[in-house]
C-alpha cells in the first residue's frame, strides 16, 4: 500500500507504507540480545508502536520526537494490540 494510511484503520496482516510523527524512541536489546528501536508512531487519528531491527547506528541518529518519517511495515497484533513489525523508517 503506497498511500497514507490513518493508524486507526490499520488492520494486521496488511503492509503499509505512510508518514507517521515520532511521539516516543528507545532503543532496547531483545530477549535473544539483539539490539532494536522501539518507537511510537502517531497521527491524527491514533498511536502505534513499532520495532526496527537491525538498525545502524546512523538510522537511529535522526530519529527523535516530532520528527515525521516515513515508514514501510507490516502490521502485526501481539498481546491483542496493533503494532508495526518495520523494515524501513527514514
Amino acid at each position: 500500500m503506497n498511500q497514507q494510511v490513518p493508524i486507526s484503520s490499520l488492520i494486521p496482516g496488511e503492509n503499509i507504507i505512510a508518514f507517521y510523527l515520532v511521539k516516543q524512541v528507545k532503543r532496547k536489546v531483545a530477549k535473544n540480545g539483539n539490539p532494536y528501536i522501539f518507537v511510537e508512531l502517531g497521527d491524527r487519528f491514533g498511536a502505534i508502536d513499532g520495532r526496527k531491527f537491525g538498525m545502524e547506528p546512523a538510522e537511529v541518529e535522526g530519529l527523535a520526537p516530532g520528527v515525521i518519517v516515513k515508514v514501510a511495515a507490516s502490521v502485526d497484533e501481539f498481546n491483542d494490540k496493533t503494532n508495526l513489525n518495520i523494515s524501513k523508517i527514514r
